[in-house]
């Protein structure tokens, strides 16, 4: 079965485009897959509240859709005979192995969190043995991403200063000089920032400072919004970080 859906192969589907439109095309559509997918329909089975099953299925249905607009769309891309730039499509590569990421960061929770359930320690020691196989492969993409595998937690930086999270900015400064100077401090101390967390305040005085773009990002950043934070705030997220399923699993809290 066609991952997408569609009649015949991904080969199939790709055959007619250019091989810059697939540099584009693969990514923008190994997003739709999940939500194409016979798992996806089998949660929707599952669900008992009728109204988030119809939910689910308008979504399903209307991934559907999206998909078959952005194959046309980019057909009539092509009909300009202006390609994708290289750069984009390497730049939507890596973004899907990041968000692949992600996803084995929670496969790995809700395999363990299902260990924890398991009626003999015989069947909790498989489930966590394949909760550890999934922190394993995330590793894996951590490094192919340039990111590193996960370490002893002693091994991270210590030090008394919070880089991590900040309410409000360095006094008599603008909040975007303020989070550049939190970012280069980051990585002077050995991790690179991959994500910017804004409260809605932030947010707003991010745009009237000119530094929020069309593309989602800040200060060349992507961004999440967090509604429930009051007044100024923002926080810096590393490619440092792993889920505490994944810190379990490593047995990082015993070296303590």
């Amino acid at each position: 079965m066609d991952p997408f859906g569609l009649p015949g192969s991904v080969e199939a589907t790709l055959g007619a485009y250019h091989a810059s439109s697939r540099r584009t095309l693969v990514p923008l559509l190994a997003y739709k897959g999940p939500f194409l997918a016979e798992w996806f329909g089998e949660i929707i089975r599952h669900e008992e509240d009728a109204d988030v099953r119809e939910a689910l299925a308008g979504i399903a249905r209307d991934t559907l859709r999206e998909t078959i607009e952005i194959l046309a769309t980019m057909s009539a891309w092509e009909q300009t005979r202006i390609d994708p730039s290289p750069e984009h499509g390497r730049l939507l590569q890596r973004r899907a192995i990041h968000d692949l990421l992600r996803l084995k960061e929670g496969s790995s929770e809700v395999v363990l969190l299902t260990g924890m359930q398991a009626p003999t320690q015989e069947l909790r020691a498989r489930l966590v043995a394949l909760a550890d196989r999934d922190r394993e492969h995330a590793d894996l993409l951590r490094r192919l991403l340039g990111s590193g595998a996960l370490a002893s937690l002693r091994a991270r930086p210590q030090g008394d200063g919070q880089l991590g999270a900040h309410e409000g900015r360095t006094h008599g400064s603008t909040l975007a000089a303020s989070v550049r100077a939190r970012v280069r401090e980051m990585e002077e101390s050995g991790v690179r920032v991959d994500r910017l967390v804004l409260s809605a305040v932030s947010l707003r005085h991010l745009r009237d400072e000119g530094e929020v773009k069309p593309d989602g990002t800040a200060l060349g950043l992507p961004v999440d919004v967090d509604f429930g934070w009051r007044g100024e705030g923002f926080a810096l997220v590393t490619d440092a970080r792993a889920s505490l399923a994944e810190v379990v699993s490593a047995g990082l809290l015993d070296q303590d």
